[in-house]
């Protein structure tokens, strides 16, 4: 086991802005699944609800969260990059997931559609990191 593998500082760091990130995001959703009776009456969204957004918005947050501490915690472990790079392939599908049952709908009526290519950036240097500490192992 090797403790100092090629991946092991991007995977902290990545880890770190995962939790960080992830943690504003669901107090936005919580405050927002709160109000989202409000924002229903006030600015209603054509084709899903704005309940339905803040709690995927929870969901998917709540799940990165769980990445970026599973980051921090193998980080130093090679032998666990293939659970990593799993856990990075499938936060990209539920971004994807994310913005295709409402997500996208919503950005584009908050005006926030630039902020989209962040939520796969940390995903790739994510897998990347992992697959580097995976590379250590062999």
């Amino acid at each position: 086991m090797d403790i100092n593998g090629q991946g092991r500082k991007m995977l902290k760091v990545v880890g770190i802005l995962y939790i960080v990130f992830s943690g504003i995001n669901i107090l936005v959703g919580l405050f927002g699944m709160g109000t989202a009776g409000l924002w229903d009456t006030i600015m209603p969204l054509p084709n899903v609800s704005w309940m339905t957004y803040y709690g995927m918005l929870f969901l998917v947050y709540a799940y990165t969260l769980f990445m970026g501490i599973m980051g921090l915690v193998h980080s130093n472990r090679p032998e666990k990059g293939g659970f990593l790079r799993v856990l990075g392939l499938v936060s990209i599908v539920a971004y994807i997931a994310f913005y295709v049952f409402g997500g996208l709908e919503a950005a584009r009526f908050l005006g926030m559609v630039w902020l989209i290519p962040l939520d796969f950036v940390l995903p790739v240097l994510f897998i990347i990191g992992a697959m580097k500490n995976m590379k250590t192992q062999q």
